[in-house]
């Protein structure tokens, strides 16, 4: 076993940096301070199992696992000096097991297991405490250099972040073997406990350089001289999000019949969420339309202009004062009734013919870091600007720039929460396998599913209704002015049921098992996937308003694996009286490959709204539908492949004629069209050659996409973009892989 140094991989970067720069020269050590780091990706891995018997009936086991993903520098639009200096994660994985044996017919397995897993995103500039370089900037529990904008030229900045994610779980389950059932009963325990750390935004504090003192917003910086500055307030913030989940079950399978045998089984889930240990949860509650703190009493942390501004507007309230629950999850909920029965049965009616089947409903827990919209908002988290005087006399420096006192907006963004509730899954299935000669299977199956109460938090477009948008809009206004719930901008209502879906597939296998040196599989997959996974319209007005194909999913689907062993040499079909150089030369080639062929993606057709002082208030979304023209051309290409003119942008004239986009959200279907589709041939030849018992030497050759078919991307879907309908880009969804080849040699003995 290798001892593994993981603690202290990678080296950081060998420049050090001293802290000792006088404030005066602050623009000057902030040019000192860049580092340049090489991209590099290191994948670092360490396992140790062991088992040991304690007796004829008792038997423990044990796996450690390290693992070491980095973190390694990247490459990236972070920051001009390139990307970060650390991405990755250190995990450590502890398990350990007993098993005793009551009896011949009757098992209990109990194992547990501790998983804990730091993941980092370093900025370039690390081991600097910037707070005591930058006068008056807060503490900073994430490092990285502030955020540099220069007027025509290139800003720059650093952002990051550190995760902690721990789970510690324990399982048992007791088996019990009678004639005709196979009884198991089990419970488990799953405890997760996330950190998080992150730097508020403007991260590290920011300056902007616009050259109102010298004429020139590069001297400006070398002055020292911004016209603004700003930093987030906290400088960090810390997040602990903390859950519980119980699960038990039981289950039976009953042999029935020679022919016939049915599983039954019921489980039970329930999970608890934890408020933690910050004291720093707060909710914007619609039913009293007020930001509830929950607590008796506001704590130092939260921001006092915050404060002063909500309850000036009558807008703040603590939990207590409230008549609700000082824990933010007994007030949303806790959902206790995840019962979650199971049926199957296959049935042998046919020699070499079994018909299967199965339903069954499945809960799914949520990761505790999901379902933490009440942390890291007003009144606890802000920002703040600091404006210089235009008069160079009595112009404050970055060596000052926060030495007076920062005002915030006037519009603080809250968040609300739906009660919880926990998403579900009705699952069934229906299979029809049979067996042929010659090793061949057969299976034409129909599998469904419908998704229910899902949140969809964390995906994509808008997954949370924004209660504090007006619907419909109201174009002559921007949109903070005509805010309903005042003075508050956006109000998301995380984790709110409103999406679902459902799924209809028939599926259809061929398979030979290995004989006669040649074996392979087909998979067809004709997939249906429908429902509602994001909003057309933020407000949430019209929940089903993008009702349609799933994202991601195609229809069809064809996947195909092989495997040959050619019939060359000695023993075999052809040349099979072979000896000597000849034998060693044509035998042992083996030709194998995997084909994966499927129609497009969804996409839907989309348009941006224009900008107008008449009508500052225009939205974007999905355009119109332009009934009677063809959605396609008669020949689609990468120039055309879908045909624009089909759609249109909702508009409205303004006082000069000026037709503007952005009147509605347009009527289009989700996901309507479909792009090109994907095919990949991978391919490989190998050359075995054996000496004697013990070597044997192979030669291989493995090409990817070897027809270098080019796999396109989804078109440009904005119709107010010049380019609407044309593909520049390569797919993303299955990811597209040029033509790639590689070569190997392997020595066996």
């Amino acid at each position: 076993m290798r001892v593994c140094d993981l603690e202290n991989w990678p080296p950081q970067p060998s420049e050090s940096f001293k802290d000792s720069y006088a404030a005066p020269h602050l623009e000057q050590a902030i040019i000192k301070k860049v580092v340049h780091v090489q991209t590099a990706w290191i994948i670092f891995e360490c396992e140790f199992n062991d088992e040991h018997r304690l007796g004829a009936k008792d038997q423990i086991r044990g796996t450690w696992l390290r693992a070491l993903y980095g973190p390694n520098p990247t490459v990236g639009s972070d920051s001009l000096q390139g990307g970060r200096s650390g991405d990755g994660e250190k995990n450590t994985n502890i398990i350990l097991g007993w098993t005793h044996t009551f009896s011949p017919t009757m098992l209990l397995d109990t194992n547990g297991s501790f998983f804990h897993l730091p993941i980092y995103r370093t900025p370039q500039n690390i081991n600097t405490k910037w707070e005591s370089i930058i006068p008056g900037l807060a503490t900073q529990y994430i490092e990285g250099a502030p955020h540099i904008s220069i007027t025509n030229i290139t800003s720059t900045g650093e952002t990051g972040s550190h995760d902690l994610e721990q789970l510690g779980q324990i399982n048992t389950s007791l088996t019990k073997i009678l004639t005709r059932h196979t009884v198991k009963a089990g419970f488990s325990y799953l405890y997760d406990n996330h950190f998080n750390v992150s730097a508020i935004a403007p991260e590290h504090g920011s300056f902007k350089f616009n050259g109102q003192y010298s004429g020139n917003a590069f001297a400006d910086f070398l002055l020292g001289l911004p016209s603004t500055a700003g930093q987030g307030t906290p400088g960090s913030f810390v997040t602990r999000n903390i859950s519980s989940q119980w699960a038990a079950y039981i289950q039976d399978d009953w042999k029935v019949t020679s022919k016939l045998t049915l599983n039954v089984g019921l489980r039970y889930d329930l999970q608890w969420f934890s408020p933690g240990p910050y004291n720093n949860a707060s909710l914007f509650v619609p039913s009293l339309g007020k930001v509830v703190v929950f607590g008796s009493s506001y704590p130092s942390s939260i921001i006092p202009a915050d404060q002063q501004l909500l309850q000036n507007n009558n807008r703040l309230t603590l939990s207590s004062q409230a008549n609700i629950s000082n824990n933010v999850f007994s007030f949303l909920g806790r959902p206790d009734k995840n019962f979650a029965p199971r049926f199957g049965f296959a049935y042998a009616f046919l020699p070499n013919t079994v018909l299967r089947g199965a339903a069954g409903l499945y809960f799914n827990l949520l990761p505790a870091s999901y379902v933490g919209s009440m942390f890291g908002t007003s009144p606890f988290v802000d920002n703040a600007t600091y404006t210089n005087s235009t008069t160079y006399s009595s112009a404050f420096t970055m060596s000052n720039a926060f030495s007076g006192t920062g005002t915030f907006g006037g519009n603080p963004y809250v968040n609300a929460e739906h009660s919880l509730e926990t998403p579900y899954t009705e699952e069934y299935n229906l299979a029809l396998e049979h067996q042929f000669p010659h090793a061949i299977d057969v299976r034409i199956g129909y599998v469904g599913q419908h998704n229910l109460k899902q949140n969809n938090f964390d995906g994509d477009g808008n997954i949370a209704p924004d209660l504090n948008l007006a619907d419909p809009p109201m174009l002559t206004s921007t949109v903070e002015a005509t805010r309903p719930i005042a003075p508050f901008s956006s109000i998301y209502e995380y984790m709110d049921p409103l999406f679902h879906t459902s799924m209809n597939s028939l599926q259809v296998g061929v398979h030979k098992q290995y004989t006669k040196g040649l074996a392979f599989g087909v998979e067809y997959q004709w997939t249906r996937v429908l429902g509602t996974e994001n909003l057309n319209n933020p407000s949430g007005a019209s929940p089903r308003d993008s009702y349609g194909p799933v994202s991601g999913i195609t229809p069809q689907v064809l996947q195909v694996n092989y495997s040959y062993i050619l019939p060359f040499g000695r023993g075999q079909a052809l040349f099979g009286n072979a000896n000597g150089l000849a034998n060693s030369i044509i035998n042992g080639w083996q030709f194998s490959g995997i084909v994966n062929a499927q129609t497009g993606q969804p996409f839907s057709v989309t348009y941006d709204g224009s900008g107008s002082t008449t009508y500052p208030g225009l939205v974007s979304g999905r355009a119109d539908r332009v009934f009677g023209v063809p959605l396609y051309p008669s020949h689609r290409s990468k120039d055309e492949w879908f045909n624009p003119a089909a759609f249109q942008c909702p508009s409205i004239a303004d006082s000069s004629g000026n037709v503007l986009c952005g009147a509605s959200y347009g009527s289009s279907g989700y996901n309507m069209l479909r792009g090109p589709g994907f095919q990949d041939w991978d391919m490989s030849l190998q050359k075995n050659t054996r000496w004697g018992e013990r070597y044997n030497v192979q030669l291989r050759a493995d090409g990817f996409n070897v027809f270098n078919h080019p796999n396109l991307g989804t078109p440009n879907a904005d119709v107010t973009s010049s380019g609407a309908g044309t593909i520049t880009s390569t797919s993303g969804t299955p990811a597209y892989e040029a033509r790639t080849m590689e070569f190997a040699v392997k020595f066996n003995f």
